[in-house]
């Protein structure tokens, strides 16, 4: 599967604080691959993982490869309902339907910097199949928009 998504989210925030000294420059928790983009994520809806729908998200796992050898990466997936987050605990609870299942409005969020190169099948299955865990997987294709790095 090719998805050829990468929405560079930038947010603008500004934040007044009295007599607050000037915060360090954010680090990232190891070298960028090859998307340099340490401060920009990833949002890829449901349908565009095409044949994981319905799957729960707590079996959910994304890897980047880096050399042959692939590794789990950060990642979070935002329930939405009807376009909005889905908050049960929120001021106006709502909930997904189902909850807690991946579903086509839903949001696998993931950092840019932290995307790896491509890997291969055997290399994936070698790293996963040996636990039994590995029952599907997709290969998601990022591009950075602005360095046309992928």
């Amino acid at each position: 599967m090719r998805c050829h998504a990468l929405r560079a989210l930038t947010i603008g925030l500004v934040l007044a604080l009295a007599a607050a000294a000037p915060a360090a420059e954010p680090v990232p928790l190891g070298p960028c691959g090859p998307i340099d983009r340490p401060y920009d994520s990833v949002e890829l809806t449901g349908s565009q993982l095409h044949r994981l729908g319905n799957v729960p998200i707590a079996r959910l796992g994304l890897l980047a490869f880096h050399g042959s050898h692939a590794a789990p990466i950060p990642f979070q997936v935002d329930e939405r309902t009807g376009g909005k987050l889905a908050l049960p605990d929120g001021p106006e609870p709502t909930r997904d339907d189902p909850s807690g299942v991946l579903d086509a409005d839903d949001l696998l969020v993931f950092m840019a910097c932290d995307a790896g190169e491509r890997g291969s099948a055997a290399a994936l299955e070698e790293t996963l199949g040996a636990t039994g865990s590995l029952t599907a997987w997709r290969e998601l294709r990022i591009e950075d928009p602005v360095r046309h790095a992928t």
